[in-house]
């Protein structure tokens, strides 16, 4: 599957990377090593950021590589 991240919030990139990993809110906030659903619940509903970091960290662990392309 492509994502190009430009056409979407950011709250629904982390959405599909975490639909992508087929976890529930509560698994990907938990492996994240945050504080379960709450965490990923704010993000998706566009209540709170995440971070870059939070991002390459999950792309790691679940194997999704990331492309950043300059045109």
């Amino acid at each position: 599957m492509k994502l190009i991240a430009n056409e979407y919030e950011p709250k629904d990139v982390f959405k599909i990377l975490r639909e992508w990993t087929e976890l529930t809110q509560e698994q990907i906030g938990l492996a994240m090593g945050k504080k379960g659903r709450s965490w990923a619940k704010f993000i998706e509903n566009g209540k709170s950021r995440f971070y870059f970091d939070d991002v390459m960290k999950m792309c790691k662990k679940y194997g999704i590589t990331m492309i950043l392309e300059k045109k």
